[in-house]
């Protein structure tokens, strides 16, 4: 059994997903969950999230840092992973899929190289979250500075 894993039917925008597992009389049957805004609605989060979870995995990052020095075809970024070449090509289907990444077909050899532009969301969400973190600790040091004030007056 594959518990969690995750499918998107041709649902008309909402996506099904796998969840779980579930016992029953009739034996194990699978768990769907309905996500609304499916490939049709991209919304910001849904970007960061694809974003996320394709730089989750070691894998995927260290075929970033390879890209990092220069384009490079499926095979030469599969050569250093002990793995079959399909189950390669899904974690570079995730990586364009969040858009990391392109590539272009020339006759046999599909080439991919690093999209600049693809961590720009990335960026902006850590930015803004860096602000809005260093105003609560700007905000927690002033308050601890007047608690040791009033205690030295006192």
């Amino acid at each position: 059994m594959r518990p969690n894993r995750r499918r998107s039917g041709g649902d008309g925008g909402a996506r099904s997903c796998w969840v779980g597992w579930r016992r029953g009389r009739e034996g194990v049957e699978r768990k769907n969950r309905t996500v609304e805004g499916g490939e049709s609605g991209r919304t910001p989060t849904n970007t960061l999230d694809r974003l996320f979870q394709a730089l989750a995995d070691p894998t995927r990052r260290a075929v970033l840092q390879r890209l990092g020095r220069g384009p490079a075809s499926v095979t030469e970024l599969a050569s250093p992973f002990d793995m079959a070449l399909p189950s390669f090509v899904r974690h570079l289907k995730v990586l364009e899929g969040s858009g990391l990444v392109r590539s272009e077909k020339e006759g046999r050899v599909r080439t991919y190289w690093v999209v600049p532009e693809g961590v720009a969301a990335a960026e902006d969400w850590l930015q803004s979250q860096r602000r809005i973190w260093e105003g609560r600790l700007d905000r927690l040091d002033r308050f601890a500075i007047e608690l040791k004030e009033r205690k030295g007056r006192e």
